[in-house]
């Protein structure tokens, strides 16, 4: 176990499975192309460290923060559901996969999440402010109270979402209306 502890420009590679970190700092590491299996962060906090398509595998994120991070194409479908609870800051979060996880109240504050997918997911309370979301895919995603009023490039289809209460701006509203073949000029 691994406790408070600062990493700064570390290579994740050859991480060990079975790993536990409590209070700790990674800025500038890299997990890119990383298989980490059963590894269990607490309460830590990413600072621009590359996790570009990592393997997430029984991994548990618990009250983690990402800030700046580079995260394309990661599946985070293998965290531990009921465990994980992350929020996100500045992250390119492009082509990465959240299918059917829970991230209610969750942040993604100035994050590029294009081409992500968010089928099935708990998303309510969720925060996308200035959040980049072009070909992001809803469906069946409870977005109750959610809040898109500063987000951009979306397109959510109100048959197939819960979207009571979520929050949008007068220019988004188009992004709502796009599923219905609606055209406003």
């Amino acid at each position: 176990m691994k406790e408070d502890l600062k990493y700064k420009g570390v290579d994740f590679s050859d991480i060990e499975s079975d790993r536990e970190f409590y209070g700790c700092t990674f800025e500038e590491c890299s997990f890119a192309r990383v298989k980490l299996t059963n590894v269990l962060f607490s309460r830590c906090e990413f600072i621009r460290c590359d996790f570009s398509l990592c393997k997430i595998y029984g991994v548990s994120f618990q009250d983690v923060r990402f800030v700046g991070c580079k995260m394309l194409g990661v599946d985070f479908t293998g965290c531990k559901g009921l465990l994980s609870s992350f929020d996100f800051e500045k992250c390119l979060l492009q082509f990465s996969s959240f299918i059917g996880m829970k991230l209610k109240s969750c942040n993604f504050i100035d994050c590029n999440l294009e081409e992500a997918d968010f089928t099935e997911c708990n998303l309510a309370e969720a925060n996308f402010d200035r959040a980049v979301l072009n070909r992001t895919v809803f469906f069946h995603t409870n977005l109750e109270q959610a809040d898109f009023s500063t987000a951009i490039g979306y397109e959510i289809d109100p048959r197939h979402n819960s979207l009571r209460k979520a929050r949008f701006s007068l220019a988004g509203v188009i992004g709502l209306l796009r599923p219905f073949g609606i055209v406003v000029d």
